[in-house]
């Protein structure tokens, strides 16, 4: 994802710093996933939450974090789209030639203000994907 598609998510200003993360997550020791969050350094930066694996609310997930620092997550929105990966993607994933990913690109936000971007990918041949949804 390109700064300036990342500027517009988060509603950053121009050089406005972000916390980066990056997983990779493995079943079997095989890897099924990869992400990479950012999160705006003026809502998480020299807070007990500003890295997700350490602190108080280690590992717990971006709901609980930013409760924690006042920030109530009230939606998301996801993007899901699916493309051939790119070769460190290919690598980094162990995915065989000619096998497409699917990239969910979710935005968390509370209220009207993005606390987090997130770009998730998965080898297209290791997941199936299923929503059930309230129809109101």
């Amino acid at each position: 994802m390109g700064h300036g598609e990342l500027a517009e998510r988060l509603a950053l200003d121009e050089g406005e710093d972000v916390v980066r993360t990056q997983y990779l997550i493995r079943m079997d020791g095989q890897p099924v996933s990869a992400s990479l969050s950012w999160e705006p350094a003026r809502i998480t930066a020299g807070t007990d939450v500003e890295d997700p694996h350490e602190g108080p609310l280690a590992n717990t997930g971006i709901v609980p974090r930013m409760d924690a620092i006042g920030y109530r997550v009230t939606d998301v929105r996801e993007d899901v789209e699916g493309r051939m990966p790119h070769a460190e993607e290919r690598e980094r994933l162990d995915i065989a030639a000619g096998v497409p990913l699917i990239e969910i690109q979710q935005t968390f936000y509370s209220g009207d203000t993005p606390v987090q971007a997130a770009d998730i990918t998965i080898p297209a041949d290791r997941y199936r994907l299923s929503f059930r949804m309230p129809v109101e």
